[in-house]
């Protein structure tokens, strides 16, 4: 693995000493950020907005609330000239302490208010939006971080050593080949493994959601089914930018951003029922975004180096957009059925493209020759 590792002497003593310099440097801009956000405390809170989601549940109301969530992971990060900026290889995990849930609904007495508290989050609606949000709170990372770091100078940092500074950046470039090149082998053989069993498509659970329309001055509930879905194509992941490498536990990690080339799903008939009367036809849907973050481990044991799957988990899935056969006077059901069917690839779909995915991977790692590659 000595090509993932720095062999100058001299910028590996550089580097150990920066650490610090940029760990205080970066702790310290980001407390002052929060302190400004406090001062300026009584100023509108400042709103993103999530994607839409479907999900059936009884009340009026609901308002979740994650308490005391905190970040932990690697960022990738790269030089330019003489700064730096992260790229997208973000592998941070977000956990909140609590998840609350608050509850208003109507019934024949009145309003009913109540509260649930739950440690996990798959036991809540939370479960619903977590998507959405982390991609989100990423997004919003990278900006602030990025802010930060780019006002680092390499030059400064390396002691003034322009010489040092050259071979920080050489030293990333090669071990980007390396990295790319580890990473775009294992997904090329993971496709081919797909495509000759034939598991590039999956079914996808039928779709049972209700609407209203207001006629005549009458609010009118209708239903939304749908049937015989496909999703498609699992045999086209591919990277998107640099991978990254971290040291965890005291094992070389290798992370980064995967999507794939084509993601979308079909609906070969659906019934759009309003009093009883309305369209059928079929649906298509397309996906304008969607990323994952795969993550592996080097393991090595004398000269013999291994390499395992240690996550890999879809973190975004948005700009889904459905095209509907049929609809007629009901066309205004078209962005409707959009967030039903992002939120079936975001709740239903996406658990079992990560197993198959998961499951294709680590055959591909069982016969993967890692070390010949870390040797070139």
């Amino acid at each position: 693995m000595d090509v993932l590792e720095v062999q100058n002497p001299d910028l590996a003593q550089a580097i150990e000493w920066t650490k610090e310099t940029i760990e205080t440097m970066i702790t310290r801009s980001f407390t002052n950020a929060a302190v400004r956000r406090s001062i300026w405390s009584n100023a509108p809170a400042k709103q993103h907005p999530l994607k839409d989601v479907f999900f059936t549940v009884k009340g009026d109301t609901h308002v979740i609330i994650f308490k005391n969530v905190k970040a932990k992971g690697s960022i990738g990060v790269y030089p330019i000239e003489d700064c730096f900026l992260t790229n997208n290889s973000y592998a941070i995990e977000y956990k909140p302490e609590k998840i609350l849930i608050k509850t208003t609904y109507r019934d024949s007495e009145g309003e009913i208010s109540g509260q649930l508290d739950r440690d996990e989050l798959s036991d809540t609606l939370g479960a619903h939006l977590w998507m959405d949000l982390t991609s989100r709170l990423n997004h919003l990372l990278k900006m602030e971080l990025d802010e930060v770091i780019v006002e680092l100078s390499a030059c400064d940092l390396l002691q003034g050593e322009s010489d040092l500074v050259d071979a920080i950046t050489e030293h990333s470039k090669a071990v980007n080949v390396v990295t790319n090149d580890i990473f775009d082998k294992i997904l090329a053989n993971a496709n081919n493994r797909i495509n000759e069993l034939k598991v590039s498509t999956i079914p996808t659970p039928d779709i049972d959601a209700s609407f209203t329309k207001k006629l005549a001055g009458v609010v009118t509930t209708g239903r939304f089914t749908a049937r015989n879905g496909i999703f498609q194509n699992l045999a086209t992941i591919s990277r998107k930018g640099n991978v990254s490498i971290a040291v965890e536990d005291g094992n070389i990690v290798i992370f980064g951003t995967v999507g794939l080339a084509e993601l979308k799903i079909s609906y070969d008939h659906y019934e759009a029922k309003l009093m009883d009367v309305g369209p059928t036809g079929a649906i298509q849907t397309t996906v304008g975004r969607n990323e994952a973050l795969f993550k592996f481990v080097l393991d090595k044991k004398d000269q013999d180096v291994k390499i395992r799957l240690a996550d890999f988990k879809i973190t975004n899935i948005s700009d889904v957009e459905a095209h509907v056969t049929g609809l007629g006077g009901l066309n205004w059901l078209a962005s409707k059925i959009s967030s039903w069917m992002a939120s079936t690839l975001r709740w239903k779909v996406a658990p079992v493209i990560e197993a198959r995915v998961k499951e294709n991977i680590n055959k591909v790692l069982e016969d993967f020759n890692v070390s010949a590659l870390l040797t070139k």
